[in-house]
């Protein structure tokens, strides 16, 4: 026995378990007493447990999905669940046959299927354990979730252990789980002559947590909205009450302008409770006339003058209205609404007369209980049905609903949703009533332009339908805070999205229980399904739906009921149907329970299906509607009201229903349509269901729509009517709705695409371009093939390879053609037509130097910025020319990932001569090779550009192979650097040598490697090497290309592409990482379909086995293909990468045949060609769709078929071994490169190809992909089978995939007589078929449709008698014949064979609705001047052509960050735009930043001059300076030029240069190697100091201050060492020297030592203060060295003195007053560790992290700054924490600050205030939104801000502290003819205080540094990983909660966050089989 179960308490069950347990999900055993149980034997007791599990699991706890359970016996208790292997399993369906069973029955049942125990193994089991599992809960679904119960007997006593391996169900769950399985236990063991009902009721536990959730019920709130809106008034009459746009109202006149009208309206004859329609479209007055009704005690009934004037007249008639509000456009509806009665237009002129009646003495006191409005729904008589608020009902959920939602005096609030739905009353009524501004747009913004009335009026908080959401621009989500979504279900996926870039509330509410009565305001974003949340204003409580006096289990499926002061009044004038929705006192509600007293209560009956959350919060998480009502588009839609009023203009003998369905499958447009059958149509036999319709009956459909307009609203009235031979129906008679749904879902398939015509005779070639291309074509495919004019190129073998060979071979003899061209006419006929003669000019002709390159960029200005980009002489430059798209897009991928597409290979060589002999030829080869020696930079307004440059190769050595690749790999391949490098090292173990190549994929790809091979070896024996065809010839080609077709191929061909793709991701923004290989042969014995190829039926097969996987028919994935389709001369010989990856979208038509499937694919294919090599990362830019479709998961490349030249093409030598041996090896090379989730690379020969799949195991099973490999093998296979046979017809399955489909599906059987009815002889099998054809069954894996097999009626689905597959059995089974249910649900098998509920086939509806995308916006190009000019800065700034930036996109989503916002800011400038860095983050899109900059002046005219002295406060300048400056110089003689007071930072730099230890000096070393110019290097340094003031610049103090003292001149000698020994140790010797002499105040810190080796090597080294410079200034100060010297121009920078006069004079005044405000009742949080200080030495710890995931609008500098705020606040237990911060200081309002030269940066606060609830997003957003706020008044430094702006002691510690060091760091610089290798050396350190944070971002890695004392290093790792943690939280589970409140402690803690598990499966009692399997829901994933 296990110690821990002998350990345990007994325990009383019939209070409750409470289990202990540890972090895993292991709880402590609990003991259980039962006598009873002890006097029965081994087998009885075993039958028993085994009763009572499959009874909890029946009940519905929410731990079964598909009825599977398992059990076992071992003698010793579990230790590792892991480790279970069940022995004995069983389906609950053949255990529990009927609720009114006896449980002696199924207790039979369960002996029937007990295998005996022998003797042996009853001595052996003496004690036991049995355990039970969930056999759903499989890793493939949870991970490594699962569940089990441990019953452990020993003597006379059970333990009771519940286990799981995952923290995610809640506590409170397992508990109830536990407790439940007791009773049930306890119950069948007393007795067994109760009924499986009365076994499994509710247990005392759960109605104890239902009570707890339920106990109290909020209170009425007797008040009216109107007047809380009144009380806002008196606050603030001036504050915007309404923004609209038709004008806008403050408080004051919409309260006096109400008041006047409730006044007119009293005068009119309205008392309390007078029903008033107002009739308006979106416009401010409608505010007014709301208010003035409720004033006025009248009851509101907005109604939407666009429905149907019918449907408004039985409005206005049902509410017996003799009074109306209409606004003056409606006015005249109005008046036909009410001929008799008085309608009143609302408007300004109503007003004028009325100026002084603005006293509310006249207005009477409204009671809570009367009426607010009554609002009206579609009702399933045909006539609208009124629901009636009062007050009391509506106030009770408004303000509790307001407070949840987040209503403020701040918030601008979207009044969107039409007036027709209550919704609109929240938008108004709330609003006003918290003191937040209701935006009003017009009907025209509204429908048309939402995103731009969102933009213009600044709304932060909407309410509206998720698919209204979708179709907001991408920008818009950020700027809201708010975004409420309801009205129709909310994914998760939807959820997960939207919620990274604002607040999700999810709110549900009937109208009959107000506007919301559940709300959802933590919206988890990691979850795979979404909750509404809890009852706001009431209480929600889950019956069964067929009887509401019984409760439903915690997690079991029932219908939703409202209780509390929100319950309507009931409907208006129908007491009936009151009565029936609206119902009281329930016999659980008065019996009370849960140790709760009963009550009464009255309810609403909400009609829809739902469950309780599974994390035990008492959350409702919706399933369905329980009824005929539907949601479309967000509307609800009574279907019985449709089918009323066709009903009534349709013939008699017809009969109609109305149906949702979703056109051309699962992936359709949700549509309303009528079918419609007439009596006694005839039928033949084998006809289908559709007919057409009489004569008669058309005429009539003729005027249907104009008629049915008339009287329903334009969502009601059906798209299309389909005429039926009779209606479907289902065994009750009733109408079978699942059989239309599959009906019209089929009716939008393609007609059957016509036979293909006979071939006709063969025909010889005519023409003489016919000719041409025949002879062409036998050279290619051999004189025995038999080519004529109608050969086709595919039927030939051809392929993309052959094509390629084609368009060489014409261009040989002078005819043009294109691979596009063969592919898209591949009859020798067709194509012979396209041809074309050249006279091949321009075929071979070199492209002379930098004539590619843009022509307003000169050839010379090119050279020289290359040059100094590469750190080289110009004379070394010999071609610039632009990158490929390929080559941008793997060099931004080596940015994030230095080691990413960089190959080293390694070729052993037996002796050293011939690695000699190895190096010659790669000099030869490298020699004419341009791409070999090419370069990639990054060129300001040029983008990425190739430099060919001169030098020849540098071969390095090293000690061993392995360190030598070790370090290596270490060393980055980046702009500007070498991307190819070579290495010989010795083998000491042969005495050979190990050859080593390392580059760049930039550089080469595996079609161009061997042609260099080849050419090396040639070198290397000897031979002749010809030139190979130069690179930028294909440069050229790209050049050429019509972009702008290309955009508009990709844009169309993406265009409402699925998000989709196989596989999934365990989660959302889960980063794949494949590390699982499987290998798959395809033998392919038939010849190919006509005009088809492999590779095209490759990419076919490959689009049904993912479309059968994800249960669609569009299919994305991507493909890599050659790129050498292009139209280049000779370009199979090109050197050089061209391959390129695109996306590629299959669309599916099932009912097509295959030859048209494959011939589509091919068409495609040809299409495409011209626009390969656009760029996936440029067309992700074009749309949103083709952002979402770019997200590749699935990844192809196809190996062309060798050829014999093909396989010599490289030749004899030792090169060889650079490529790979084959195409297997081929192959792996490919897939080290891979970047997916799931790799396929397909190697083509004769006989067929193999595939060889790299994955992510993670996503897809090792044992569930090869399955996927064998299944598209075989689909692969059966395309080339028949080319007549039906696509949908097509099967994929293997024999394997057979024999396992057959073994499982009659092993799980489902059978239940009592549910199903006396006639039932028993469910037998399962089985799942594809959803629109039975005929087609499914492997495991694939989403399809439920069959089962059995011989029984049911009232919910249809049968089918028999299909093919199950006819003709599978090996080792014989068929059969049998009946097959269709359940309309679609499941799936796990790998145990278990099924997992994906949905109904009915719920697509839904689907299709949540994964709409919205419609691709048309490109807008920039116009106006200042759109062009940002246009040029943002491609300047941001690297990215011009025509790619349009006026929708986003400065944040092409990569821009604070760093290049201020660089924007400082050139904006320049080019005479005015604009802020807040500016740019507020208004990011082009168009929205273009609207708000302003005309500024440029650098060209500046400001009014600077005036030396002028930022003193010094009266006396020359008193000053004879008394107190120059004494204190150096030199008393120096010409004084100017003096400034010294900035705080500046200050301390200054005492830590002075005074040891001199931290602040730093020395510059420039290693160079090569011979300079010294006199010339000494004037450059000279010169240098003479053009940068702040190196002019010496420090004195005087009368307490510091002050800098910038000389006329600075003279300053430059001392040289000569040397024989090593450079690098004597230049560090020489610094470390240098720092230890005197530098007084007064005195140059600026210095220059030369120090000259033996060797020809030399070192400059510049030492120089912090006083003098920042990290910004440097980098500039050491490049204009380096431009000095090689006499380039140097670009103009701003002097120090400017910026600090600027500084002082007005930034500093205009800072203290926002610092005041910030840090108001603030203190420094500084964490002292408990840890006594022994030691202060420093010590440096750092980890990386990964960023990947940042959202873009978040920059990098955000993210380390709030973890830090986040560690200080849980560490210190506190919700405000300060600290410091490294600001740059170059934000502030000075034009071209970014380049002053000098250190402007400081040290500032930064203030976190923790509200309560919030979320990562919301920290990140606070933190980013304070580093824009605060940007502007960086200038003042930290004593300055302590001294004016707070009541902090001047010696507050202000080194707790986060330093964000995203640098420029200068690598090496160029001198002419010598290249200098920069190094940095601080001889001295900084002295340590506390803790300092720095952060080294690095791409999508965040290096983050803590510096601290040695005494606190155990600290110091502890807090950087809580550190990790945190910045984990944030990017990951950005909608988390920070902190939780512990009750016991004061203390804050983290919020826990983890996985949850969706414990919800089961549904409720009393109802049939099929019933029961149509309401499970689809199985939570973790995502």
């Amino acid at each position: 026995m296990n110690s821990n179960l002998s350990a345990c308490e007994d325990v009383k069950t019939s209070g409750g378990v409470h289990l202990n347990g540890d972090a895993n999900g292991r709880v402590d055993a609990i003991s259980i007493e039962q006598p009873l149980f002890f006097n029965r034997n081994m087998e009885d007791q075993l039958d028993l447990l085994v009763l009572a599990w499959v009874l909890l699991l029946y009940r519905g706890s929410g731990l079964s999905e598909d009825g599977e359970f398992a059990w076992g016996l071992t003698e010793a208790s579990i230790d590792e669940y892991s480790t279970l292997r069940p022995k004995f399993s069983g389906n609950i369906i053949d255990i529990i046959l009927g609720e009114s069973d006896h449980i002696s029955k199924p207790l039979e049942s369960i002996r029937a299927r007990r295998p005996s125990i022998s003797n042996d193994e009853r001595k052996q089991l003496k004690d036991y354990s049995i355990f039970f599992i969930n056999v759903a809960h499989t890793a493939e679904k949870y991970g490594d979730l699962a569940i089990a119960i441990e019953i452990s007997i020993s003597g006379e006593k059970l333990y009771l252990q519940h286990h799981g391996q995952h923290s995610t169900l809640s506590r409170n769950a397992i508990e109830i789980h536990v407790d439940g399985f007791i009773d049930i236990f306890n119950s069948v063991v007393v007795n067994l002559d109760m009924t499986v009902s009365q076994a499994m009721q509710i247990g005392d536990r759960e109605l104890q947590q239902l009570w707890k959730w339920n106990a109290i019920v909020p209170p009425e709130i007797d008040e009216c909205i109107h007047v809380t809106f009144m009380k806002n008034v008196q606050k603030d009459p001036n504050r915007m009450a309404v923004v609209s746009w038709d004008g806008e109202l403050s408080y004051g006149e919409v309260d006096r302008f109400s008041t006047q009208l409730a006044i007119r309206l009293i005068e009119l004859g309205v008392k309390i409770g007078t029903a008033v329609p107002l009739c308006f479209e979106k416009s401010m007055w409608t505010v007014v006339a709301v208010l003035a009704v409720m004033k006025a005690g009248g009851a509101l009934v907005l109604t939407d003058p666009s429905q149907p004037e019918a449907r408004l007249e039985t409005i206005v008639t049902e509410v017996s209205a003799n009074l109306m509000l209409t606004s003056r456009k409606q006015e005249e509806l109005g008046q036909r609404l009410l001929p008799k009665g008085t309608v009143l237009a609302v408007s300004h002129h109503i007003f004028q007369s009325k100026q002084n009646s603005c006293s509310t003495a006249a207005l009477p006191s409204v009671p809570g209980s009367s009426t607010l409005y009554i609002i009206f729904t579609s009702g399933s008589t045909g006539k609208p049905k009124g629901v009636v608020i009062s007050h009391t009902n509506y106030v009770s959920g408004a303000l509790p609903r307001a407070e949840a939602v987040g209503y403020g005096p701040h918030s601008r609030v979207l009044d969107f949703p039409s007036y027709a739905f209550d919704v609109s009353i929240d938008c108004m009524l709330c609003t006003l009533a918290h003191g937040g501004c209701v935006c009003v747009p017009s009907e025209d913004d509204r429908v048309n332009n939402l995103s731009g009335a969102i933009r213009n009026m600044e709304v932060n908080m909407a309410h509206m339908t998720p698919s209204v959401a979708r179709v907001l621009e991408s920008d818009i989500l950020p700027s809201l805070e708010v975004l409420g979504l309801g009205g129709e279900s909310v994914s998760a996926r939807d959820a997960a999205n939207w919620g990274r870039f604002t607040k999700i509330i999810i709110a549900y509410g009937p109208s009959e229980c107000t506007v919301g009565c559940t709300i959802n305001n933590d919206v988890h974003i990691d979850r795979s399904y979404t909750s509404i949340g809890k009852g706001v204003g009431g209480v929600t409580w889950v019956v069964d739906p067929a009887d509401h006096n019984c409760l439903m289990p915690i997690g079991a499926i029932g219908e939703l009921i409202i209780e509390g002061p929100i319950v309507g009044q009931g409907y208006l004038n129908d007491p009936v149907k009151s009565s029936t929705g609206f119902i009281n006192d329930p016999t659980w509600l008065v019996s009370g329970g849960g140790g709760n007293p009963g009550r009464h209560g009255r309810f609403y009956k909400t009609g829809d299906l739902v469950r309780y959350d599974p994390d035990g919060s008492g959350s409702i998480v919706f399933v369905g509607r329980g009824d005929q009502q539907v949601k479309l588009r967000g509307q609800r839609v009574e279907l019985g009201e449709v089918e009323h009023h066709l009903r009534m203009k349709l013939p008699a003998g017809t009969t109609v229903a109305a149906e949702v369905i979703t056109p051309g499958g699962m992936r359709g447009e949700p549509t309303l349509v009528a079918f419609i059958a007439q009596e006694n149509t005839p039928k033949a036999q084998g006809q289908g269901e559709i007919t057409a319709f009489s004569t008669e009956l058309q005429q009539v459909l003729n005027i249907m729509d104009k008629e049915l307009a008339a009287s329903l609203p334009r969502y009601m009235v059906p798209a299309a009517y389909i005429p039926l031979f009779e209606m479907p129906l289902l065994v009750s008679c009733k109408t079978d709705r699942k059989k239309l749904r599959a009906i019209g879902s089929a009716m939008s398939r393609k007609e059957l695409i016509k036979l293909r015509t006979s071939t006709e005779q063969a025909r010889e070639p005519q023409s003489e371009m016919e000719r041409k291309l025949q002879h062409i074509m036998i050279d290619l495919f051999g004189k025995e093939a038999d080519i004529n004019v109608q050969s086709n190129f595919f039927d030939l073998g051809g392929d993309s390879l052959m094509a390629m060979k084609l368009v060489a071979a014409a261009r040989g003899q002078n005819i043009l053609t294109s691979v596009a061209d063969i592919f898209r006419y591949p009859t020798l006929s067709e194509l012979a037509l396209t041809l074309k003669h050249t006279d091949d000019v321009d075929a071979h002709t070199e492209k002379p130097p930098f004539s590619l390159i843009d022509s307003t960029w000169q050839a010379e200005d090119a050279r020289v910025e290359a040059a100094n980009l590469c750190s080289l002489n110009t004379s070394s430059i010999v071609d610039v020319y632009p990158c490929t798209p390929l080559q941008e897009g793997l060099m931004a991928l080596s940015a994030k990932i230095s080691e990413a597409y960089v190959a080293q290979r390694v070729v052993e060589l037996k002796d050293i001569q011939m690695a000699e002999r190895l190096k010659r030829a790669f000099e030869i080869a490298v020699a004419d090779s341009a791409i070999l020696r090419t370069r990639i930079v990054q060129v300001p307004g040029h983008g990425l550009m190739q430099v060919v440059v001169r030098d020849g190769i540098s071969w390095r050595s090293g000690r061993t192979l392995e360190e030598y690749l070790a370090q290596d790999r270490k060393e980055p391949m980046g702009l500007g650097t070498a991307l190819i490098r070579f290495a010989v090292l010795p083998n000491k173990t042969t005495n050979g040598a190990h050859f080593v190549l390392t580059i760049h994929h930039a550089l080469y790809d595996g079609w161009s490697m061997p042609l260099i091979v080849r050419r090396i070896n040639r070198a290397y024996n000897g031979k002749e090497i010809e030139r190979p065809v130069a690179f930028n010839s294909f440069i050229k080609y790209l050049g050429g290309l019509n972009s702008n077709e290309s955009k508009s191929y990709w844009k169309g061909q993406l265009q409402g592409a699925t998000s989709l793709q196989f596989p999934s991701l365990p989660w959302p923004g889960y980063q794949t990482q494949a590390q699982s290989l499987l290998e798959h042969y395809v033998p392919i014995s038939k010849p190919l379909i006509s005009s088809t190829s492999i590779a095209i039926a490759i990419r076919a097969a490959w689009g049904l086995v993912a479309g059968a996987y994800t249960a669609s028919d569009d299919v994305i994935f991507g493909e890599t293909l050659t790129g050498r389709n292009a139209s280049v001369v000779d370009i199979h010989k090109i050197e050089g990468p061209m391959i390129t990856t695109v996306p590629v979208r299959v669309r599916i038509d099932r009912n097509s045949r295959v030859s048209e499937y494959l011939r589509k694919i091919q068409n495609d294919t040809a299409f495409r060609i011209p626009h390969e090599h656009m760029g996936l990362q440029h067309i992700r830019r074009l749309s949103p769709d083709a952002r979402e479709a770019c997200e590749l998961r699935t990844g192809i490349v196809i190996h062309p078929m060798a050829t014999e030249d093909d396989t010599s093409i490289t030749g004899e030598g030792p090169a060889n071994g650079f490529v790979p041996a084959g195409d297997e090896d081929a192959a792996r090379e490919a897939l080290k490169f891979n970047t997916y989730a799931l790799m396929l690379v397909c190697s083509l020969d004769p006989k067929g190809f193999l595939v060889m799949a790299s994955f992510d195991s993670a996503t897809i099973d090792v044992t569930q992909m090869d399955k996927v490999l064998g299944q598209f093998g075989r689909t692969v296979q059966r395309l080339f089978d028949d080319s007549e046979e039906l696509v949908s017809n097509l099967q994929s399955m293997t024999e394997e995939d057979l024999v396992e489909v057959w073994h499982f599906s009659n092993t799980s059987k489902y059978l239940d007589e009592e549910v199903l009815g006396a006639n039932c002889s028993g469910a037998t099998a399962t089985w799942v078929v594809d959803p629109q054809n039975p005929e087609r069954l499914l492997p495991f894996g694939a989403i399809g449709e439920l069959l089962i097999e059995g011989q029984f009626q049911s009232a919910t689905s249809t049968s089918i008698q028999g299909t093919n597959w199950l006819d003709a059995g599978c090996r080792n089974m014989p068929g059969r014949k049998g009946k097959l249910h269709k359940t309309s649900q679609l499941v799936k098998y796990n790998s145990d064979g278990s099924l997992v509920f994906k949905g109904k086939k009915s719920d697509m509806i839904k689907s299709n609705i949540e994964t709409e995308k919205r419609e691709v916006r048309n490109r807008l190009h920039a116009t106006t001047s200042k759109q062009q000019k940002l246009q040029e800065l943002w491609s300047r700034i941001l690297g990215i052509n011009k025509e790619e930036i349009d006026l929708n996109d986003s400065f944040f989503d092409l990569g821009g960050d604070s760093i290049s916002a201020m660089k924007l800011v400082s050139e904006g400038r320049m080019e005479g735009l005015e604009l802020t860095v807040m500016q740019v983050f507020k208004h990011r899109r082009l168009s929205d930043m273009a609207d708000i900059v302003k005309d500024s002046l440029s650098l060209s005219t500046p400001a009014k001059a600077y005036i030396p002295f002028s930022a003193l406060d010094i009266s006396d300048i020359e008193t000053f300076i004879s008394e107190s400056i120059r004494p204190a110089l150096a030199d008393p003689s120096w010409i004084i030029a100017d003096i400034l007071p010294v900035r705080p930072l500046q200050e301390i730099a200054v005492d830590g240069t002075t005074k040891l230890p001199r931290y602040s000096a730093r020395y510059e070393l420039f290693y160079l190697d090569a011979a300079v110019d010294r006199p010339h290097l000494f004037k450059s340094c000279q010169e240098l100091i003479s053009r940068n003031e702040i190196l002019r610049t010496v420090f004195v103090k005087s009368r307490g201050s510091c002050f800098g003292v910038v000389l006329q001149d600075l003279q300053l000698p430059l001392v040289e060492y000569e040397i024989d020994g090593n450079l690098e140790t004597f230049a560090e010797q020489l610094c470390n020297l240098d720092v230890q002499m005197v530098m007084p105040l007064g005195s140059p810190f600026i210095k220059f030592l030369f120090v000259r080796c033996s060797d020809g090597r030399s070192c400059l080294i510049m030492r120089i203060s912090h006083a003098q410079y920042d990290e910004i200034c440097l980098p500039i100060l050491l490049r204009q060295l380096s431009a000095l010297y090689e006499r380039r121009s140097l670009p103009s920078a701003l002097p120090f003195s400017s910026f600090v006069h600027h500084v002082v004079r007005e930034n500093l005044p205009k800072s203290i007053q926002y610092w005041r405000d910030l840090l108001k009742g603030a203190s420094m949080s500084i964490l002292r560790p408990s840890t006594p200080l022994e030691s202060k030495k420093s010590v440096f710890i750092c980890k990386t992290f990964d960023i990947s995931s940042r959202p873009k609008d978040i920059t990098i500098a955000t993210l380390p700054s709030a973890a830090w705020a986040l560690c200080l606040a849980r560490r210190l237990a506190v919700r405000d924490v300060t600290f410091g911060e490294v600001v740059s200081g170059r934000n502030i309002d000075l034009p071209n600050c970014d380049t002053v030269m000098g250190p402007t940066w400081q040290y500032v606060p930064v203030r976190i205030k923790f509200e309560p609830g919030w979320t990562g997003v919301d920290l990140l957003n606070f933190v980013q939104h304070q580093h824009i706020s605060s940007a502007r008044f960086e200038g003042i430094g930290l004593k300055e801000i302590v001294k004016h702006c707070t009541d902090w002691s001047e010696t507050v510690d202000w080194f707790d502290s986060v330093v964000h060091q995203d640098v420029d760091h200068v690598e090496s610089l160029a001198f002419l003819s010598a290249n200098s290798r920069m190094d940095t050396i601080y001889p001295h350190l900084e002295p340590l205080r506390e803790w300092k944070i720095q952060a080294f971002p690095k791409g999508d890695r965040l290096s983050i540094e803590i510096v601290t004392f040695e005494s606190w290093r155990a600290e110091a790792n502890s807090i950087l990983n809580e550190l990790g943690d945190i910045i984990s939280q944030l990017l990951t589970k950005p909608s988390s909660t920070l902190f939780w409140t512990d009750k016991t402690s004061s203390n804050l803690r983290p919020r826990c966050s983890g996985a949850y598990f969706d414990a919800s499966r089961d549904i409720y009692r009393k109802c049939n089989l099929l019933e029961k399997i149509s309401s499970r829901q689809v199985s939570s994933q973790r995502r």
